[in-house]
């Protein structure tokens, strides 16, 4: 047992190397990419090589919509809204060339796909997907 779950001996040893570093918990669904799967486009993981330009997005960076603060939505399309804007900003950054690449490009990089990571943790623990998994997979696996 290992923080409250059970795991067999193989996956037990990945959670507790998994437990003593940061990561993303994704991986970009592409072939044999190992990168972090930070964009998440049609419930699939991309890293930002691989990350198709949505139409939304491409709609977004040609022409803004414009928003201001009287705008009224659910919380959920807020969130979209943001996680819109930092994948464009990923992605805008994982396209400069890399003799163009200054520190502050990657310091702003990762701080982008650490915002990534949580905005897309919160999204998940608010729409309880973890807990609708597992007793999907209770059902499933009984």
């Amino acid at each position: 047992m290992f923080k409250y779950q059970w795991y067999c001996l193989a996956h037990l040893e990945e959670e507790k190397a998994a437990d003593e570093q940061t990561f993303t918990p994704f991986r970009c669904c592409v072939g044999d990419c190992q990168e972090p799967g930070i964009i998440l486009q049609e419930r699939r993981h991309y890293c930002t090589v691989h990350a198709p330009m949505n139409v939304k997005v491409r709609e977004n960076m040609d022409k803004p919509t414009e928003k201001t603060l009287d705008d009224v939505g659910r919380r959920y399309d807020h969130l979209q809204d943001l996680r819109e804007v930092w994948e464009s900003g990923l992605y805008t950054l994982s396209k400069i060339k890399p003799q163009y690449i200054a520190k502050s490009d990657e310091v702003l990089k990762e701080s982008l796909i650490t915002a990534l990571n949580l905005l897309n943790r919160q999204i998940d623990l608010m729409s309880g997907f973890e807990t609708k998994y597992h007793e999907i997979r209770k059902r499933v696996e009984s």
